[in-house]
C-alpha cells in the first residue's frame, strides 16, 4: 500500500527539514538545521548539513555525521507514518472549492461555520463538527473579496489546504468537488469518481528534470478496501488553472490517461505530500469535455444536481471511514 500522496518520480534532495515546515499529526518532531548551499548562479551545487565547527573538527566527520542523521529521520519518520495509520482516524478534512458543492456536505453533518483558526482577514471559511466519532471539517476557499466570485484554482487549494494542516493536524484530507469528464474514458454526467492519480496540465517546462516536476504526477493514498465499500469508479485526474484545454494543455492531459480534469486536485495533493498527510479526491462529472458540447453550459447546468450526487457519495465515504484506521480503507 501506498502511503499519502506519492510521488510517482523523484524529483530532488530530500535532506533537511526546514523551519517553516510545520509539524502535523503524521511526522515526527522535526530537528531544526542550518543548510549551506555551494555552487554558482548556473549550478543546483550540493546541500550540506553544517553544526558549529566545535561540534565537526573535520569534514568527513561532518558528512558521516549528515548521512547518520538522515538516515535516523528517516526510519524515525517512517515509524511516525506507521504509528499514525494504525490508530483511529479522529479528524478528517474536507477541502472544497464552491460553496455550492460544500453547502450540501456542510448540511449533511450539520457543521457550524468558523473562521477564526485562519489568520485575520482571508476569505476562507472553514465549517466544523462531530460526526459518529469523526471531527469533521470542511474547508470552503471563500469568495474574492472584490468580484464575489469562488475562490477557485491551484493557488487558493495549496494555501487552504496548507492552513488547515498547520491549524487542524487532520489525520485524512479529502478533496471532494466536480469535474469535467472524458466521455472516451468511459465518464458520464453524474458518475462519482475515487481518484487514483493526480498530475498537472498547464506547468509546463521544457527542462530536463523540471518538464517531470511540472507535471508533478502523483499517486492518491491508496484504499482498495474503501473503494469496495462504496462502489465508485476509478480515474487519473488531471488539474490546470483553466476551464477550457489549449492544445498543449489536452497533450498532456492524455499523457497521463486522465479520466478527469479539475482545478484544484494536483495543487492538493502536492500540498499533502508535502507535509505527509494522506489525502484521497472524490469527483463528480458535471460535463463531458470531449463531446462537442459547450463544457461551460453543461456545467452550470448540472452543478446543483451533481453537487447533491457528490454529497451522498461523500456520506457513504465518511460512514465507511468512522471507526478505521488508515491501513484498513
Amino acid at each position: 500500500m501506498l502511503g499519502l500522496c506519492t510521488p510517482v518520480h523523484e524529483y530532488s534532495l530530500q535532506e533537511p527539514a526546514f523551519d517553516w515546515m510545520p509539524e502535523t499529526r503524521n511526522s515526527p518532531p522535526r530537528r531544526r538545521q542550518s543548510c549551506k548551499l555551494y555552487g554558482n548562479s548556473s549550478q543546483f551545487g550540493r546541500l550540506e548539513t553544517t553544526r558549529p565547527q566545535s561540534l565537526i573538527p573535520s569534514l568527513s566527520l561532518s558528512l558521516s555525521l549528515s548521512l547518520s542523521l538522515s538516515e535516523a529521520m528517516a526510519i524515525h519518520e517512517s515509524k511516525a507514518i506507521e504509528q499514525a495509520q494504525s490508530r483511529p482516524i479522529s479528524t478528517i478534512v474536507f477541502i472544497v472549492a464552491m460553496k455550492a458543492e460544500a453547502a450540501p456536505i456542510v448540511d449533511r453533518f450539520g457543521l457550524s461555520e468558523d473562521t477564526a483558526r485562519f489568520p485575520e482577514g482571508v476569505p476562507w471559511v472553514r465549517y466544523h463538527g462531530i460526526y459518529k466519532d469523526l471531527e469533521v471539517n470542511v474547508i470552503w476557499p471563500g469568495q474574492d473579496p472584490l468580484l464575489g466570485v469562488n475562490n477557485v484554482g491551484t493557488i487558493s487549494a495549496a494555501l487552504v489546504t496548507y492552513a488547515s494542516v498547520t491549524e487542524l493536524k487532520p489525520d485524512l484530507i479529502i478533496n471532494a468537488g466536480t469535474a469535467g469528464g472524458f466521455g472516451s474514458k468511459g465518464a458520464c454526467v453524474g458518475d462519482v469518481f475515487l481518484v487514483s492519480h493526480i498530475a498537472f496540465n498547464h506547468r509546463r517546462i521544457p527542462l530536463p528534470s523540471f518538464d517531470v516536476y511540472g507535471i508533478g504526477l502523483r499517486q492518491a493514498f491508496s484504499t482498495p478496501l474503501l473503494l469496495k465499500e462504496v462502489n465508485l469508479k476509478v480515474g487519473k485526474l488531471s488539474t490546470g488553472d483553466s476551464f477550457d484545454m489549449s492544445p498543449e494543455d489536452e497533450a498532456l492531459v492524455r499523457a497521463i490517461d486522465a479520466t478527469l480534469i479539475d482545478m484544484e486536485g494536483a495543487a492538493v495533493a502536492y500540498v499533502a505530500d508535502l507535509l505527509k498527510v494522506p489525502a484521497i479526491f472524490v469527483k463528480a462529472v458535471t460535463n463531458i469535455v470531449d463531446a462537442g458540447n459547450p463544457s461551460l453550459e453543461e456545467f452550470h447546468a448540472n452543478l446543483a444536481d451533481v453537487s447533491a450526487t457528490l454529497n451522498q457519495a461523500v456520506g457513504r465515504l465518511v460512514d465507511k471511514i468512522n471507526g478505521k484506521r488508515m491501513s484498513e480503507l
